[in-house]
């Protein structure tokens, strides 16, 4: 990318990898993970701007994919949104196919 450091100058990168997949940054030169790359996230907190997180997700148990067609069939998501999520979503009446609109 042209001009990516400035990137690191308005804040830090948090790359999100999935749990068994292979490091985001660890095609980066050695210099640049030297540079930049910080492995401990407390020290996002010490320094405004200028480095990079790698943090390991958990696999979530559904897809976004099948989340939002249990949504769009009215079925229960309880068990994978928090009841605020789920509240929002039920007032704004998102994910609603015609058929199962109120």
């Amino acid at each position: 990318w042209h001009r990516w450091q400035d990137f690191l100058s308005l804040g830090h990168i948090i790359v999100m990898a999935r749990s068994g997949q292979p490091s985001l940054t660890a095609g980066l030169e050695t210099e640049l993970r030297q540079q930049f790359i910080e492995t401990d996230s407390s020290k996002l907190k010490a320094q405004a701007t200028g480095l990079l997180v790698e943090q390991t997700l958990t696999p979530w148990p559904i897809s976004s994919t099948a989340l939002r067609a249990l949504l769009a069939e009215g079925q229960t998501v309880s068990e994978y949104l928090p009841a605020a999520v789920q509240h929002y979503i039920n007032n704004h009446q998102l994910y609603k196919n015609a058929d199962t609109a109120d």
